[in-house]
């Protein structure tokens, strides 16, 4: 499979709602990564839920950010925000 680089230059890949579906999510980073320097990953939330696999999701977005640091960008969906009022709704000030 070839990779999908849309711009020679730096390309910032938008990657919303997984919900879990950790065999989708594999599909689309097999075609983009690895990333070359310039190139960025930026998760729009929503990794959890729907699917029981949303830990592996989970899993796999922390271990790409060790692997690129800087360049994998994780924002909190209201997803993630009803499950963090769920376990501690005193400490949660997020609200969806």
């Amino acid at each position: 499979m070839s990779k999908w680089r849309p711009s020679k230059y730096k390309n910032i890949y938008v990657i919303p709602d997984v919900h879990g579906r950790i065999n989708e999510l594999k599909l689309i980073l097999n075609r983009i990564l690895p990333l070359r320097k310039d190139d960025e990953i930026v998760f729009l939330g929503d990794y959890i839920d729907r699917d029981k696999n949303s830990h592996l999701v989970v899993d796999l977005c922390i271990d790409l950010q060790k692997h690129y640091l800087n360049q994998v960008v994780c924002i909190q969906g209201n997803h993630e925000s009803m499950l963090l009022d769920a376990i501690s709704p005193s400490n949660n000030s997020n609200k969806y």
